[in-house]
């Protein structure tokens, strides 16, 4: 403890000229009010209201400063762009009050702690009444220009706060029991977690929440990444803006939708190896309109149905999916695909059978897809053309031109391999 307290009275001599400050600490700390000690010169308030000059903060194990007795006047740090929380085990609630005081903070980073859950108040129980989402004018004005979160291995997790509208990425790994990406925001994933994704009731629930959902949370979100995140079962109100989505290990997701604001649903393109009627009415994923790169790796039995894919998306990777069918929305635009790659998705069976939609294609890798019993001949006549790379199961029919080249028909013969 002295260790402490002599570490942060010599961080608080030169704290006035720091612009960076990391402070890791031993997990060794204890939180009682009387031994929390400030890293800010209390005795001096007219120094610590002319605010530090620090941009950048990393604390690891720091528990004196978010716990109950907590002394540090955060409105000191009102320049701070870049704040990481490691290892903080007193952090049981989005701490609010720091948040309202970092007006200029950009970048948010909370890793390893294990105790954090959420906001302080209770969330609306779902049984009990149907939670909408909050309007602009009841949104959190903390952290008016963040735009980058990252949270990294929060086990206790259960919902985000409200973040701002400025927010550019979400990136979120391994908290297992979140429930809600979009805080408040899309209190309606708690719905579907307790529904049951049958065929066809899942269809119903979107189109409701779609509907009722009229306004944009995140306009300027482009990149929104998940993995190990068990207890997300939908993620719904994505925003139109996003360009990259990646999911990964994420157990139990069974529907991604899209805000349509009111839109109607663009007609799509044809496609080939339509599944049977009693499977046909499956449950539909829409994604935005500008989405660029989507990469989905899956469980068996996740995230089934059809996915109804942009014309602007540039890459295409999904493993492991119980999709039926993939499909363009048919526009005014072309297809823009460079890049697909599908593998070990058992139920897939239809692909776009579109002209268009293969004409920018520079890299192709379909393997372990046994629906797939044949190639569109759009894109059979579209393999001559793949000039970068090339992977394909060798039973698809129209696959000599492929198959004539033994550099690349070596490669087939691992499932293991990858670029």
């Amino acid at each position: 403890q002295d260790g402490k307290q002599e570490i942060f009275h010599f961080v608080g001599r030169y704290l006035s000229s720091l612009t960076k400050l990391i402070l890791k600490l031993e997990n060794t700390e204890t939180t009682s009010e009387a031994e929390c000690v400030s890293i800010v010169p209390m005795d001096n308030k007219e120094k610590w209201n002319q605010k530090s000059p620090l941009t950048v903060m990393k604390l690891r194990c720091c528990n004196s400063f978010f716990g109950a007795g907590a002394p540090e006047p955060w409105d000191y740090f009102g320049h701070l762009e870049a704040l990481a929380i490691d290892s903080c085990d007193v952090l049981v609630h989005w701490p609010d009050k720091v948040f309202q005081s970092l007006v200029a903070l950009r970048r948010l980073s909370i890793r390893n702690c294990k105790n954090l859950t959420g906001c302080a108040q209770a969330p609306p129980d779902p049984e009990s009444s149907l939670h909408l989402p909050a309007s602009a004018t009841e949104r959190s004005q903390h952290l008016p220009g963040l735009e980058s979160i990252e949270l990294i291995n929060c086990a206790s997790l259960i919902e985000m706060f409200n973040v701002p509208e400025s927010l550019k990425e979400m990136h979120i790994f391994g908290c297992h029991e979140l429930k809600s990406i979009f805080g408040k925001q899309q209190g309606m994933s708690q719905l579907v977690q307790g529904l049951s994704c049958s065929e066809v009731t899942v269809p119903t629930v979107v189109s409701e929440l779609s509907s009722s959902s009229m306004n944009h949370f995140f306009p300027c979100l482009e990149y929104l990444q998940l993995s190990g995140c068990d207890s997300l079962s939908a993620v719904l109100d994505l925003p139109p803006s996003l360009k990259t989505i990646s999911i990964g290990a994420c157990r139990n997701i069974q529907v991604l939708s899209c805000q349509l604001n009111g839109l109607q649903k663009p007609q799509v393109t044809t496609s080939i190896n339509i599944p049977e009627p009693s499977t046909a009415v499956a449950r539909e994923h829409s994604l935005p309109p500008c989405l660029e790169s989507l990469h989905i790796c899956c469980f068996s039995g996740m995230f089934g149905g059809i996915l109804h894919l942009p014309n602007s998306l540039k890459t295409l990777k999904i493993s492991g999916s119980s999709l039926t069918s993939l499909e363009f929305l048919s526009g005014e635009h072309p297809t823009a695909l460079e890049s697909l790659v599908i593998d070990s998705c058992s139920t897939l069976a239809s692909l776009p059978n579109d002209p268009q939609a293969y004409r920018s294609l520079q890299r192709l890798e379909i393997t372990c897809c046994p629906a797939i019993k044949k190639l569109p001949t759009c894109l059979q006549q579209q393999l001559g053309s793949i000039g970068f790379y090339k992977r394909l199961d060798a039973h698809y029919e129209g696959m000599h031109v492929f198959l004539s080249l033994p550099h690349l028909t070596n490669r087939c013969s691992h499932p293991s391999y990858h670029m």
